[in-house]
């Protein structure tokens, strides 16, 4: 009886120990396919995240080609413009040789003229005078700071043109701090001492004629030379401005314009007017004193 016993319990140890092994064995082919399983899917995970960051890399390299393709039509589009308008320069200049520009070629007294000329000792034959076709300043690339700010229409459409080509530059809108001015409104600033070579006196100010605007800040000619960014936008407006009919009216000082120089003033011609301005490099009040010579 106990020599069945040991035995029983050499046969139990036995069987016990090779299910011990055996199931060590599942449990090792348990974690080896975990693993595996784990490789593999962090080999899809890669191969995924591959896929979608060449996507990404083809998606910006599409959005950069396409950025390129829009600036090189724009770049094209703007030197067929510049090529346009030196053509139409150069006939005004051609057409100043055949012929004297004189002051009967623009009406320069009418109060609703675009040439109307005005200055400390030329005013206004209304002194309530205002146009009709007036719009507020609501365009995208144009802001007003003042708000509510008119201006004649042709002004403000040769303005929003301008200020489309500022902005494709500086990636700034254009900045209009003074636009039309009533006589009543002139006439506050004068009521505060402010000097005629500073400012014009009422129902004599280019801003009753709803075509000026003062851009940026009205302050100084030292401060426009000193501050880089007003340096740079002055200088573009000094070699653009002409191409949408605005001419920089008070740039020679009191002898000539009758007011300090202002880099921040500009005013809305005729077409051919601000191209021969331009050209010559005079300005409005010159024209108007020898405009034989021009």
């Amino acid at each position: 009886m106990k020599k069945f016993i040991v035995l029983s319990f050499v046969l139990l140890s036995l069987y016990s120990c090779e299910s011990e092994e055996e199931t060590q064995k599942i449990l090792k082919q348990k974690i080896q396919q975990e693993k595996i399983l784990q490789q593999s899917q962090e080999g899809e995970r890669k191969i995924l995240e591959k896929k979608r960051m060449k996507q990404k890399i083809l998606r910006l390299k599409k959005e950069q080609e396409e950025k390129l393709a829009q600036d090189e039509l724009l770049g094209n589009s703007l030197i067929e413009e510049t090529a346009l308008l030196n053509k139409q320069a150069l006939d005004v200049l051609n057409k100043k040789a055949s012929s004297t520009w004189a002051l009967w070629d623009y009406d320069l007294e009418s109060d609703d003229s675009l040439t109307k000329f005005v200055n400390n000792k030329t005013s206004f034959t209304d002194i309530k005078y205002t146009p009709k076709n007036l719009i507020q300043l609501k365009w995208e690339y144009i802001d007003d700071v003042k708000w509510k700010s008119r201006l004649r229409e042709e002004a403000l459409s040769g303005l929003d043109n301008l200020a489309q080509n500022f902005y494709l530059e500086f990636t700034t809108p254009l900045t209009v701090v003074s636009a039309y001015r009533s006589y009543e409104y002139q006439k506050g600033i004068k009521d505060r001492w402010c000097e005629d070579s500073l400012c014009a006196k009422a129902w004599y100010s280019e801003h009753q004629t709803w075509l000026a605007v003062d851009l940026w800040e009205a302050s100084e000619q030292k401060r426009f030379q000193s501050d880089e960014k007003l340096s740079s936008y002055f200088k573009w407006m000094q070699d653009n401005a002409y191409k949408y009919w605005f001419t920089n009216t008070y740039q020679k000082g009191i002898e000539i314009d009758w007011y300090n120089v202002e880099p921040w003033h500009w005013r809305y011609v005729w077409e051919e007017l601000a191209l021969i301005l331009h050209e010559y490099k005079i300005t409005f009040a010159e024209y108007i004193l020898s405009p034989e010579s021009y």
